[in-house]
C-alpha cells in the first residue's frame, strides 16, 4: 500500500503530481488542488493545506521589500540630517585653488593699483612695452637695447 502523497499505479507506488495531494493511504488517484491554489513545484503533496493562494507567496515577499525599502530611507535620511547639522563645508584652500585676483576681475582698477610695477613703471618694463603704441614700440626697443 502507497502512503500519504502518493497512489498506486498498477504495480507501484508514483508521487502526487505538482497541483495534486493525497492525504490518505492505499490510493490509486491523486486529488487536484482547488482552483486557484498551486503546490508550486511540490511533489508528493500530503494535505489539501500544500495547495496554497498564490497570494500567500507575493504578500510575505511585497512586506519584505516594503521593509527593506523603509530601511533604506531611514538611513539615508539619517545620513542627510546629520550633514545639514554640520553646515556648509567651508572651502580651503585645496578645494579652491589659488586665486589670483588679478584674473578674477580684469576691469578691477584697484587691483591694478596694488602692483608697484604699474604704479611707477619703468622706462624699460616689460608693462610699459605692452601699453606702448606700436609705432614707438621700435623706439622704446632701440633705447632699450643701448641700455
Amino acid at each position: 500500500s502507497c502512503p500519504v502523497g502518493y497512489f498506486h499505479n498498477t504495480s507501484e507506488c508514483q508521487a502526487c503530481a505538482v497541483d495534486h495531494y493525497q492525504d490518505k493511504e492505499a490510493q490509486t488517484s491523486c486529488v487536484p488542488c482547488p482552483s486557484g491554489t498551486s503546490t508550486f513545484g511540490e511533489l508528493a503533496s500530503r494535505w489539501q493545506r500544500n495547495c496554497k493562494v498564490a497570494m500567500a507567496i507575493v504578500v510575505p515577499v511585497i512586506l519584505i521589500v516594503a521593509v527593506a525599502i523603509f530601511c533604506i530611507h531611514v538611513a539615508l535620511s539619517h545620513l542627510f540630517y546629520r550633514s545639514s547639522l554640520r553646515g556648509p563645508r567651508r572651502r580651503t584652500s585645496e578645494t579652491r585653488g589659488h586665486n589670483n585676483p588679478a584674473y578674477e576681475d580684469p576691469m578691477n582698477t584697484r587691483v591694478y593699483e596694488e602692483i608697484e610695477e604699474l604704479q611707477f613703471p619703468s622706462p624699460h618694463s616689460h608693462y610699459q612695452l605692452l601699453n606702448t603704441e606700436p609705432h614707438t614700440y621700435a623706439e622704446l626697443r632701440n633705447s632699450h637695447s643701448q641700455a
